[in-house]
């Protein structure tokens, strides 16, 4: 009896000891993950602020589109470790991003129009 009482506290405490390594090995992946979305979002914002510059600088509209891919693909993964303040700031930097892509689609003019129309207000 004293055998199987040993033999069922070592089970339970390897299935508990279990449980937390996979619980820290997955918290780890998680971080990972959500610093790997946050340096490629930062490289995407960087690239589009530097065409939105130059376009208001030439008065030219920039070639193509302000990027978002990155944004599309990984905004998961930032989210999970990523205060909901600054998440909600990132999300207003990118609905200005698609609002300067349907400007651009929309006049077709090859010059920009004045104004800074469609950009979140944070008083």
């Amino acid at each position: 009896m004293n055998a199987a009482l040993i033999g069922l506290l070592g089970v339970v405490a390897g299935a508990l000891l279990g449980g937390v390594v996979n619980q820290e090995v997955e918290r780890r992946r998680r971080r990972a993950r959500a610093g790997v979305a946050g340096r490629l979002i930062a490289l995407e914002l960087g690239v589009a602020a530097r065409r939105i510059r130059s376009a208001q600088q030439s008065g030219q509209w920039w070639t193509g589109s302000l990027p978002s891919a990155e944004w599309d693909k990984h905004r998961e993964d930032l989210a999970l470790d990523m205060d909901p303040a600054v998440l909600d700031r990132l999300y207003d930097g990118y609905v200005i991003i698609d609002r300067r892509n349907a400007d651009k689609a929309f006049t077709e003019s090859g010059s920009l129009s004045s104004g800074r129309h469609g950009e979140p207000d944070h008083a």
